[in-house]
């Protein structure tokens, strides 16, 4: 009886701890199960890994083609940006060139004008005085023509009675002479 009670005690024991072995063995397959999961995610994780990891090779050789392509457009711009520079300045230049030519013809042409200013003011004024001298001279034969005139005037008004008389004292003597030769008479008189 204590015997039994041993065994009893021991069968329940053995009951239990083979319980505890069935739980472990469940336990086990319930791990290997979930082993298997995860060892099939973990597949699936290397399986997506390496997709994304030939993407990401992918996305890296399209960027490094892009950043080949940007640092040739950059080497283009700055090409560009240096010929635009570069043609700026000459224009720059070449504008200050055309300004200062500007103002030297601008200058030329008002020194143009003052000198024409100046020659037509000169010439002008020799016009006038010409014009002055002309007049004077003009006036100064008007004077002697008048002065001649009259002299020419007063001597033929001399001379016109000098005749009168003369021809008077011919028409005189004509009459006298041809009263005793014909007894006709012929008169001229000459009037000044």
């Amino acid at each position: 009886s204590q015997v039994e009670a041993y065994k009893t005690e021991w069968e329940a024991y053995t009951a239990r701890i083979n319980g505890e072995v069935a739980k472990l063995e469940a336990f086990k397959t319930e791990a290997d199960v979930f082993g298997t999961r995860v060892q099939a995610y973990a597949t699936g994780v290397q399986a997506d890994k390496a997709v994304y990891e030939a993407e990401a090779d992918t996305e890296r050789l399209k960027l490094d083609w892009l950043d080949g392509r940007v640092k040739e457009l950059d080497t283009k711009v700055r090409q560009e940006s240096a010929r635009v520079e570069a043609s700026l300045r000459t224009n720059e230049v070449n504008a200050r060139i055309y300004e200062a030519s500007g103002r030297i013809e601008e200058n030329r042409v008002q020194s143009d004008a003052q000198r024409l200013d100046v020659l037509s003011r000169n010439a002008d004024l020799r016009m006038q005085r010409q014009i002055q001298e002309t007049q004077l001279k003009i006036q100064e034969a008007a004077n002697k023509i008048r002065a001649q005139t009259d002299l020419l005037n007063s001597v033929l008004a001399a001379h016109s009675q000098v005749g009168a008389s003369a021809l008077a004292a011919l028409n005189y003597s004509a009459q006298i002479s041809d009263s005793i030769q014909n007894s006709t008479s012929c008169s001229v008189n000459y009037q000044y």
